[in-house]
């Protein structure tokens, strides 16, 4: 039993960078890629975004940025246009494990004709390279003994997730 389902919305935004008082464009364009992070992830605590070194504001230069999130690091990739603009595109998925949980104990549910529900551990956002997967657990939900494994896999930015149960 294999299914897929849409979680969130894959994202890539353009921003213009213009320092003003005091704030350098390096500053300027960590804030702004935070910004459309927040954007995509209102419900997740967004952490500091660093380039490194990388920052290279020449047009066509293309480098990446990093945010810590729910344990993990979001990576993007900024490439700049001719017009002094950022294209930010990020380039991992960030799962809802708890929305992924519902949905996937809802088609079993449906598919078994029994309440059934599915732990997949403690956190509730999950940074998940594309085609990664990760396990959880589905029992009945009148009987915690009786359990079988699930595998997850993301399929793509947009968070569509895949789902299949394991032998054991």
């Amino acid at each position: 039993m294999r299914y897929r389902r849409l979680l969130a919305l894959a994202g890539s935004a353009t921003i213009l960078l213009a320092a003003c008082g005091g704030t350098s464009r390096e500053d300027e364009l960590r804030s702004q890629v935070g910004d459309v992070l927040r954007g995509e992830f209102p419900v997740v605590d967004i952490g500091e975004v660093n380039c490194g070194d990388a920052i290279d504001f020449t047009p066509g230069s293309t480098f990446q940025c990093t945010a810590m999130v729910a344990d993990g690091l979001i990576r993007t990739e900024v490439t700049m246009d001719e017009d002094g603009r950022a294209r930010v595109v990020r380039l991992n998925a960030l799962v809802d494990v708890d929305r992924a949980e519902l949905e996937v104990a809802k088609d079993l549910t449906e598919g078994l004709g029994k309440p059934i529900k599915v732990d997949c551990g403690d956190q509730s956002f999950r940074v998940e390279e594309v085609g990664s997967t990760f396990e959880c657990r589905a029992f009945a939900a009148d009987n915690s003994e009786d359990s079988r494994g699930i595998e997850v896999t993301v399929d793509d930015l947009s968070g569509t997730i895949g789902w299949r149960l394991l032998d054991s």
